[in-house]
């Protein structure tokens, strides 16, 4: 006869084991926000992107590059677009993860904000974009750099995730001389502008990776 002590031994054990089973799927591609697995090529814009949506803003077509590993824990590329006058730059970055799971971490420890030393945050307007066009599952905005504020900052990112991939875009103001063969940054563009691109992007990559169950607008 069993007795009821090991009984309820086994029983733990088998609950354990189902618990750990399930919080095994919800790591996998079960998990509910897994987006399509896609190549990340198959997600970053056009190269002429920019250039179609702000055809007056003298948008050059984008270039793109491999990140290294040391530099990053998983497959990334980011497309680069400078305006032909050189006043600014716009970049996406694009990560593809394994799981949800490892894309929900970094998406936490690799914030942008996180690196205050070399780029200070002077606004976190994460709550600012509210009338989203697409469908991230988490967001962050802010301005980044040595100067800044919401009417004029430097460098604007944008950290999002879609299930297990991570987006960032940045706008960085370019430099201008001040004599004496020294530059400085220019004065940037306002959080109204940076959404507007950010919105463009957002569109775009979500509708590269729907989420699931959604229906093709």
């Amino acid at each position: 006869m069993v007795s009821r002590r090991r009984y309820w031994t086994a029983s733990a054990i088998v609950i354990v084991s189902v618990h750990l089973a399930l919080l095994g799927c919800a790591d996998s591609s079960s998990d509910a926000s897994f987006r399509p697995n896609l190549a990340i090529d198959r997600v970053l814009a056009p190269s002429d992107f920019p250039a179609r949506l702000w055809p007056t803003q003298g948008w050059e077509p984008g270039k793109v590059t491999t990140l290294k590993p040391e530099l990053v824990p998983t497959e990334a590329k980011v497309q680069t677009w400078q305006r032909s006058d050189r006043s600014s730059a716009i970049q996406q970055e694009v990560l593809r993860f394994e799981s949800v799971k490892e894309a929900r971490r970094y998406f936490r420890t690799a914030d942008p904000r996180s690196f205050d030393e070399d780029f200070p945050l002077r606004v976190n307007a994460s709550g600012s974009y509210s009338s989203r066009t697409g469908s991230p599952d988490d967001i962050r905005v802010y301005c980044l750099g040595f100067e800044g504020s919401i009417d004029a900052c430097g460098v604007w990112t944008y950290w999002a995730r879609y299930g297990q991939y991570i987006l960032r875009f940045d706008h960085v103001a370019g430099l201008q001389a001040s004599g004496n063969d020294t530059f400085v940054s220019q004065p940037g563009i306002g959080l109204t502008q940076f959404l507007g691109y950010v919105g463009a992007f957002d569109k775009q990559v979500s509708e590269a990776l729907p989420q699931p169950g959604a229906i093709p607008s």
